[in-house]
């Protein structure tokens, strides 16, 4: 057999034979085939650090202009849901027994029923449309934050939206710690900083307006005949 090296069968390089190796602190084989220690130790040169990860786009909004939203808008939902059930309950009581007696009791009881289901209804409605129609409550518009779609970049439309505070709402009653869950979520959620009913819908929150805002141009949609051909950055959809 011969050489690669082109010596002849079973020949070596001059100054080369069997059992050779290199002197003690040169790279290269130890006798029997063991790697040589080297500069790198006996497993050779160190992998490459792991590429760090993409960032997504746009990025994700500051947890403590999230909170400050939560706080203004969970007021004035409150606010809200009070005056709609206290001030209906004593208008209905004035209404139907305004002289005190016990006649019309189970008419007044019904009635505070209703205007239990119509507060709850309209605290609903005020996450609901307004996140469905620009992804920003009051809150969220003093806060320079807004809510969008991890498929399309908008905001959600009224089905996504009306899960995404469906889900919030239940985190709320299910559990004592579920509402605590669900506003903690976003500290330690990578890379989209999601709360647990942003997830269940493919929502998150970005920053819209102050420092932190990222600079994006308007791109159409992928697919269409104007799409551009380079990848759009991950994280939020095509704007």
């Amino acid at each position: 057999m011969s050489s690669p090296y082109g010596y002849g069968p079973q020949s070596y390089p001059p100054g080369y034979g069997p059992g050779w190796y290199p002197p003690t602190g040169a790279p290269g084989h130890q006798p029997g085939g063991a790697p040589h220690p080297g500069a790198y130790g006996a497993y050779g040169p160190p992998p490459p650090p792991p590429a760090p990860a993409a960032p997504v786009f746009p990025p994700p909004a500051g947890y403590g202009a999230r909170a400050v939203a939560y706080m203004i808008d969970s007021f004035l939902a409150g606010a809200l849901w009070a005056v709609l059930f206290y001030g209906g309950t004593l208008l209905l009581i004035w209404l139907v027994d305004p002289d005190g007696s016990d006649a019309r009791e189970a008419v007044t009881v019904i009635g505070v029923l209703a205007l239990l289901a119509l507060a709850c209804f309209a605290g609903f409605c005020y996450f609901w449309i307004p996140h469905a129609r620009s992804g920003r409550t009051p809150g969220k518009y003093a806060t320079g934050v807004k809510v969008i779609s991890m498929k399309t970049g908008e905001p959600p439309s009224l089905g996504p939206s009306a899960g995404r505070q469906l889900v919030a709402f239940l985190m709320s009653v299910v559990t004592c710690i579920g509402p605590l869950l669900d506003l903690l979520w976003p500290l330690w959620d990578e890379p989209y900083r999601q709360a647990v009913h942003d997830k269940a819908v493919g929502t998150r929150v970005i920053t819209v307006r102050g420092a932190d805002a990222y600079p994006y141009t308007p791109q159409p949609y992928p697919g269409s005949a104007a799409a551009p051909d380079a990848p759009h950055p991950p994280g939020g959809g095509w704007y």
